[in-house]
């Protein structure tokens, strides 16, 4: 079933002008955002798969911004939040590897195919340059969930 993104959006794991030191910072703030949304029991067993998820291979997708992901026992429904950083911040392995603009997507292991589409879908909006430009250039949370509403992609 094909489902608009930002239908997918957990709006309380939506975050402009976020301070995280690292990496490890950014993750700990899309779980917690998760926890208290309802999406995941546990913000420790979100934190602990997308790390471990990280540790596999980094997930900057392209220059600037990472996708971290996982499928955690006890979420509750496939969803993703977004954060633009305040100051760039090193992501993956490499020292070329710091983001601004983070997707993290989260679900229960047997939802394979929506964490598959979804994936794919927020790949395709962020394989255009311009719309990677709209989204950085949003000033707040409400923004950033307007620019992705207007992109009209889907999972």
């Amino acid at each position: 079933m094909i489902v608009p993104l930002v239908d997918r959006l957990e709006r309380r794991a939506v975050g402009v002008g976020i301070e995280p030191c690292d990496r490890d910072d950014a993750l700990r703030w899309f779980a917690a955002r998760f926890e208290e949304a309802g999406v995941v029991d546990s913000a420790d067993a979100a934190f602990a798969a997308l790390v471990e998820r990280e540790e596999i291979a980094s997930t900057v997708l392209v220059e600037g911004v990472a996708v971290p992901h996982a499928r955690v026992p006890g979420a509750r429904r496939l969803a993703f939040g977004v954060m633009r950083v305040a100051r760039p911040i090193a992501f993956g392995r490499g020292a070329a590897d710091t983001v601004e603009l983070l997707f993290a997507v989260i679900g229960p292991p047997e939802e394979t195919a929506g964490h598959v589409a979804l994936l794919a879908g927020i790949a395709r909006l962020l394989d255009s340059a311009r719309r990677r430009s709209r989204l950085l250039a949003a000033e707040t949370s409400e923004a950033l969930v307007e620019t992705l509403g207007e992109t009209g992609a889907q999972s």
